[in-house]
């Protein structure tokens, strides 16, 4: 018996293979898209809790027009022409010469590719326009810059075109015709390439034979992407404006030859490009592709000519040889619209003709003295982290400089949060990155000239609990937003009966033995809840297998939030990507002692027409402004953004696009807005600028009077960096904090000037350049720092000091102007071979004499200075090196005997509550406290002494 076997239905085998492969596609898209979905769930979640909802859905809007625009262009023209090229496609079968030459696979490829030509080709088409419209919505930025476009008042010079054309217009402009033409260019390759294998394209005896329906085809498309290419000149003239040449005299912007060679070659190759695409749609016409060949040929050879051989020649044999009179005018234009990119247009110069130091001019600035900055930020943070870290896990990323209000006096200090670093914690857990450690705590502030008898920083604010020794207090210490924070938080709701499990900070326990923790919940406004399901698998989608434990864990519980983006720059970025940020925030202390980052933003451009390239790594910018400042709450996170520069064009645009998200300066806090200061980042660009473009245009060629950053000294050398002071600047009735740099000649190492940003209101941003007579000679710093390296006295005290194990470092020169003196001053200090502490033992002082004096404290050697004693030698001020006391050389307070005198015992009584002090303090880790104690001991005992010699 013969069993038969069912004859398989191919119909429905292919309906069925058809059906699961849609689901399979379908699935896979399921999985690719659905982390993307929930993440940016996650992000409307985010940016509803920042309130900036608005920022989310105009950039996401944005992002999705571009994307499907261009895109659903890009496929419907591909789409369109292969269609055509599909549709007119003859039936006809290859030439048995051409059959011959083609192996069997490949004549099994075409009759598939034949039968399944149009599917392969649509998703090709689809995965392709996919791909562009994901790369559109990268342009998103460009996109709303050039619908909201705000003037900016100043035209160049050659085309007479606002500069917003150049800013907020050309890029998106290239942006489309750089879409266009690739279309266009894919399009015409594809398409030849579906008329070949539907055989309208033939070859033969080695020569291309095209059906008509394919020449009328391709010469439409060629004669298109000729059309584009003309587009493309046309904006290639526009280009030039912002176009940037560093070998040249005028560095940026088009000179002589550009002007009169390459722009007219420009608009000559625009029509040029339009006559050769009309020559190739003519040619329709004719038989050949001569005509076509000819023009496109042409086209190029021209383009060649007219862009780099042309104008190469003009440069070398006509410019070079009067390049001055030649580029005179152009060199104006670029000096003038460098000025106007940099904000170098209202540049204050005045003179500075400087006298010897007289005690007149120090009597007469007693704010400028008492600001004087003995402290550098190396041994300071080394300082900080030595005293006042206090537990591993704690850290003091860098140290700020800052003035407050103290005791009713202007003072200049110096401060350094105490933040939490998560990579030092005792135990790597997910608990204890995410639960229980969470936040850092307080700060160290101090006075940057006040010096304890061991050299050691006069700490204001210190220890945990902060504590203060003046009337500036922290009422909320936790730092939960700041540089280091990196790791999201999943934090509970107080008040809910829940028990507190967040680690506030460590204490010691009564017996002095151990520790135990205070700990708290957090009670700012900021975290996204994750009561939810749905949100909790979302956030665990977001940070992948780091966030499984969000789902699996107890303690996330329904009243749970979880902090987000808690490094203040990331913070700011995720919210205003456009802007450029400082590297250094820097932490204010509120007058209610709250803690807040002020982080100062930039408007960048790097088309500003005629205007130089900033000459550093990675700046890519030719216009920069301070517009926007950022002020970020160190606690529950409000991040707020403040216009600067309501006069700024960028700024104006971008609040035509975000109307949300800034806020006028008006509105910000006045206790914060004390605090704002004009950042370095800025001044260095500034200042590095006007080195070479405070020049007259008409001198702008010799570079004669070109200047240089001073060169410094101390143990790092190279240029000084700028340095913040607080001064009574020349003329003004009152001191001022101030940034400021001095300058010298290009190549000479004396000083021709300094420069200044000033940072109080009403005068904040004004730059002023204080400049010396030109038949004056001023020491520079590398001078001075080469006459203090050169004095014996100080060589044999580093030689002494040195020796032991200890090592001395040399603190930073700086340049102090003094009414209208120059006073020159590097402290030095000593760091210990096991301790590392650097303490600050000498402070050396210079006028514009030149002459080195040298003094253990900065009175001192100002009183040297002023001829009111006489010079040090190092002989008298070895001591200034000799140790603190440790605990064991301190003598222990003698014991009260019956019948002593009232005071005497009264002194043992208090010698004993300071060693009680001092033993505290050193079990808090509290050290200025323990070395303030100690020396009130000491202090005590030499009075007990002198009492009982009596």
């Amino acid at each position: 018996m013969t069993m038969e076997l069912p004859v398989p239905n191919l119909r429905e085998l292919r309906r069925r293979a058809i059906r699961w492969t849609v689901v399979v596609l379908l699935v896979i898209a399921a999985l690719w898209w659905a982390p993307k979905l929930l993440y940016l769930y996650t992000e409307w979640l985010w940016f509803g809790e920042v309130h900036q909802r608005g920022v989310f859905w105009t950039t996401l809007v944005a992002k999705c027009e571009l994307g499907v625009v261009f895109g659903l262009i890009f496929f419907v023209f591909l789409v369109g022409n292969v269609y055509l090229a599909r549709r007119l496609a003859p039936r006809a079968s290859w030439y048995d010469r051409e059959r011959l030459i083609r192996l069997q696979a490949m004549e099994a490829f075409e009759r598939a590719a034949s039968r399944y030509l149009g599917a392969v080709l649509l998703l090709f088409a689809v995965l392709i326009a996919y791909g562009v419209g994901r790369g559109a919505t990268a342009h998103w930025q460009d996109y709303l810059l050039f619908r909201h476009a705000v003037p900016f008042g100043a035209s160049d010079p050659i085309l007479h075109k606002d500069a917003s054309f150049y800013v907020f217009r050309l890029p998106f402009w290239q942006y489309l015709w750089g879409f266009a033409f690739g279309s266009v260019l894919v399009t015409l390759l594809v398409t030849a390439g579906v008329h070949y294998l539907d055989k309208a394209i033939r070859f033969l005896k080695g020569t291309p034979a095209l059906a008509s329906h394919v020449k009328v085809h391709l010469s439409a498309l060629l004669g298109l992407l000729l059309v584009m290419s003309a587009l493309g000149y046309r904006l290639g003239g526009y280009q030039l404006l912002v176009s940037a040449h560093p070998d040249r005299i005028v560095a940026a912007g088009p000179g002589y030859t550009d002007v009169h060679v390459t722009l007219n070659a420009y608009r000559i190759l625009f029509w040029l490009a339009l006559g050769c695409a009309a020559l190739v749609l003519a040619n329709i016409r004719f038989r050949g592709w001569r005509l076509p060949g000819y023009a496109v040929g042409g086209l190029l050879v021209a383009s060649l000519l007219g862009k780099a051989i042309i104008p190469a020649a003009v440069q070398e044999f006509n410019v070079k040889p009067n390049e001055q009179a030649k580029e005179a005018p152009y060199i104006e234009h670029h000096v003038t619209m460098t000025r106007q990119g940099y904000g170098l247009t209202d540049v204050v110069a005045k003179s500075f003709p400087p006298q010897p130091l007289a005690p007149a001019d120090v009597n007469e600035n007693p704010e400028t003295i008492q600001s004087i900055r003995l402290w550098d930020y190396g041994p300071l943070l080394t300082t900080y982290k030595q005293l006042q870290e206090l537990r591993p896990y704690y850290r003091f990323p860098d140290v700020d400089i800052d003035r407050y209000v103290i005791d009713g006096s202007y003072r200049q200090v110096m401060l350094s949060p105490r933040e939490l670093s998560a990579e030092e914690l005792p135990e790597q857990t997910w608990q204890n990155q995410h639960l229980f450690y969470t936040h850092g705590y307080g700060l160290c502030l101090s006075p940057v000239n006040q010096v304890t008898d061991e050299g050691l920083p006069d700490l204001f604010v210190h220890g945990i609990p902060p504590r203060s020794t003046v009337d500036v207090e922290i009422s909320r210490p936790g730092i939960y937003y700041g540089e280091l924070a990196n790791e999201y938080l999943i934090v509970d709701r107080p008040g809910k009966g829940l028990p507190k499990r967040e680690i506030d900070y460590p204490r010691g326990t009564e017996s002095g033995r151990g520790e135990e923790n205070v700990k708290t919940t957090y009670a700012g406004a900021s975290g996204v809840p994750v009561g939810t399901w749905l949100t909790r698998v979302a956030m665990a989608t977001r940070f992948g297998w780091n966030g499984r434990n969000i789902l699996l864990s107890r303690e996330v519980k329904s009243g749970s939030r979880i902090l987000l983006r808690r490094q203040i720059e990331t913070r700011a970025k995720a919210i205003a990507p456009f802007l450029r940020y400082d590297q250094d925030p820097y932490l204010a202390i509120r007058e209610n002692g709250q803690l807040v980052w002020i982080h100062d933003a930039y408007t960048t451009s790097a088309r500003y027409p005629y205007a130089a390239r900033l000459p550093q790594a990675g700046a890519a910018l030719n216009y920069l402004r301070n517009s926007v400042k950022v002020v970020t709450d160190a606690y529950d996170g409000t991040v707020e953004f403040y216009v600067m520069d309501d006069t700024d064009p960028l700024v104006r645009t971008y609040q035509a696009i975000f109307p949300e998200l800034f806020k006028p300066l008006a509105a910000m806090p006045n206790d914060v807005r004390a605090h704002l200061r004009y950042p370095e980042y800025l001044f260095r660009a500034q200042s590095t600028m006007y080195l070479r473009y405070h020049i007259d245009p008409v001198d702008f060629y010799q570079q004669e009077d070109k200047w240089a950053v001073a060169a410094g000294g101390g143990d790092e050398g190279g240029a000084m960096v700028p340095y913040y002071v607080i001064m009574r600047l020349p003329g003004e009735a009152k001191a001022e904090f101030i940034l400021m740099v001095p300058f010298t000649p290009s190549n000479k190492p004396n000083m021709i000037s300094w420069m200044c940003g000033r940072c109080d209101e009403p005068n904040y941003g004004q730059l002023v350049v204080y400049e010396f007579g030109k038949q004056q000679l001023v020491y520079g710093p590398g001078q001075i720092s080469a006459r203090i390296s050169q004095n014996p006295e100080l060589s044999k005290l580093q030689q002494w000091w040195g020796s032991g194990g200890s090592s001395v470092i040399r603190g930073s020169l700086m340049v102090i102007p003094i009414g209208q003196s120059i006073l020159y001053v590097e402290p030095w200090y000593i760091a210990a071979s096991g301790a590392k502490i650097p303490e600050l033992k000498l402070v050396i002082l210079s006028s514009s004499g030149g002459r080195v004096h040298m003094g253990v404290t900065l009175e001192d050697a100002l009183a040297r200075v002023l001829g009111r004693l006489p010079p040090a030698t190092a002989d008298t001020l070895v001591g200034a090196a000799a140790p603190a006391p440790t605990p064991a050389e301190v003598k222990a307070p003698v014991t009260p005997a019956p019948g002593a005198a009232p005071e005497i015992n009264a002194l043992l009584e208090k010698a004993l509550e300071h060693m009680d002090k001092s033993q505290e303090r050193l079990r808090e880790g509290d050290w200025a406290g323990y070395g303030e104690e100690q020396r009130k001991l000491r202090e005590t005992l030499e009075e007990l002494q002198r009492r009982r010699g009596q």
